[in-house]
């Protein structure tokens, strides 16, 4: 519960909340509340950022292929992600017939847990942390695998081999740059002495922001994160300017 009792950030009505589920009903009762409340958190968070960072993304590559971008639905387009949601809502689910169904529908749910999972041990404070491991780094490492082995998954279970060669170029992609991606991140691991994520921000507190120290890894890993996403340039992957909009 200390997530939800923070020095400087405390707010009272969950402290109120905290104090009398502790005075009047069973750990377990205290435990499942704050897991619920995290949980709401983090969805509305990943929510939220989505179609905002949807939104910024095509509004900034819009000015630097000298077009608006989206403008058309609400003030300055800020509703088309939602626009765009709502389409893909009603489009019509298609599965190849001689798909695994089972496999084959187990992707999607995949790819979006670790987006979850994530936040869980994201510190935006020394105590403003939902879970405290004290292997962060390596927790947010395994978690960046998952999304690739599920569209590998996705792939497969197709039973269609267009489909398979795709998926294989987004593993092959992301064993490529999982390397440069781990190397950079042990750099502020071996300044910090720490793997957790709360200690490496209490260390940055203390002393100085590792980015200005290590330069070179802050490079590296905003290079290889982007590769990671799939975003310009990097889309290869994606391949949405050649044939059949790549796995989309």
């Amino acid at each position: 519960m200390t997530a939800l009792v923070g020095a400087w950030y405390d707010l009272d009505p969950f402290r109120e909340l905290y104090d009398f589920l502790r005075d009047n009903t069973a750990d377990e009762v205290v435990y499942v509340v704050a897991a619920v409340i995290g949980a709401t958190g983090i969805l509305s968070f990943v929510g939220l950022g989505a179609l905002v960072n949807v939104w910024l993304e095509r509004r900034i590559i819009g000015r630097i292929q000298v077009r608006r971008g989206p403008n058309r639905v609400g003030p300055f387009g800020l509703f088309q992600p939602v626009a765009d949601a709502i389409k893909l809502i009603q489009k019509e689910v298609l599965q190849p017939s001689a798909a695994d169904s089972k496999l084959f529908n187990l992707p999607p749910i995949l790819v979006f847990i670790p987006a979850m999972l994530t936040f869980a041990v994201f510190a935006w404070a020394p105590d403003m942390v939902y879970a405290d491991l004290n292997v962060g780094v390596l927790y947010l490492l395994a978690l960046s695998s998952i999304a690739s082995i599920a569209i590998f998954i996705a792939g497969w279970a197709s039973n269609n081999k267009y489909a398979l060669l795709g998926a294989m170029r987004v593993i092959a992609m992301a064993v490529s740059y999982e390397i440069p991606l781990v190397l950079a991140l042990l750099a502020p691991v071996l300044f910090a002495g720490t793997m957790s994520i709360p200690g490496l921000v209490a260390f940055q507190i203390d002393y100085v922001w590792l980015g200005f120290l290590l330069p070179l890894p802050v490079l590296i890993y905003a290079i290889a994160a982007t590769a990671e996403l799939n975003r310009t340039p990097a889309d290869i992957a994606e391949a949405e300017s050649e044939i059949i909009a790549g796995f989309h």
